[in-house]
């Protein structure tokens, strides 16, 4: 299994990379996080082998 987070600025860019990804074969591991502090936005992500 790979684990992979994903963090962009805005929800715009984290959108387009989540997107990339789930057509990949990647898949979502639980709900998005935000860190207030530098404003970017988080998806942690999983692949199966």
């Amino acid at each position: 299994m790979e684990y992979r987070v994903c963090a962009a600025v805005g929800t715009d860019k984290l959108q387009k990379e989540v997107n990339e990804l789930l057509q990949q074969g990647w898949e979502l591991q639980g709900g998005i996080s935000f860190n207030e502090g530098a404003f970017h936005y988080l998806q942690a992500m999983v692949r199966h082998s």
